[in-house]
């Protein structure tokens, strides 16, 4: 099985690419330099090479970042921090799926849920990774959704 992961200079690309349309869709003005470099990233050959990966969530059409914000997640429960890395619920709608929400309570997390509250724009796609898809590693040692209830 492949790692399921992008190569660095791709991810380096799309971080990049993340961090100008963050800026942007905050209502920070671009200068000119960071205009044109988004427009760069944008048509950037590489990255639309891997465009039909469904690993690019931020890759065709818009998120839900280019229609409003994410004003908050509230999550039932998350795992404790460890180390550096983080699974509150704010992760499962950061468009990278090298982070995940993972619930924290005994067993299989039945029951716990994530709450997105978007503050404005309309959002009629959702994309889920179920699983921790970082690495297969990660995926195999994690529980997945087994049903999932979408309001």
């Amino acid at each position: 099985m492949n790692k399921l992961s992008f190569p660095e200079e791709i991810k380096k690309l799309y971080e990049e690419r993340y961090v100008l349309y963050k800026k942007q869709d905050n209502k920070q003005v671009l200068t000119e330099l960071e205009r044109k470099r988004l427009d760069d990233l944008i048509n950037n050959e590489k990255l639309m090479e891997q465009k039909m990966s469904w690993w690019d969530v931020s890759g065709m059409g818009c998120s839900w970042y280019c229609c409003g914000n994410i004003d908050t997640v509230i999550a039932s429960s998350n795992l404790k921090k460890s180390g550096k890395i983080t699974y509150i619920g704010a992760n499962a709608g950061d468009d990278n799926y090298e982070t995940a929400w993972v619930e924290g309570v005994d067993g299989y997390g039945i029951g716990e849920n994530v709450t997105f509250y978007i503050n404005s724009g309309q959002v009629d796609e959702i994309i889920v990774a179920n699983g921790y898809v970082k690495t297969p590693k990660a995926y195999k040692e994690n529980s997945r959704v087994k049903t999932l209830k979408l309001y």
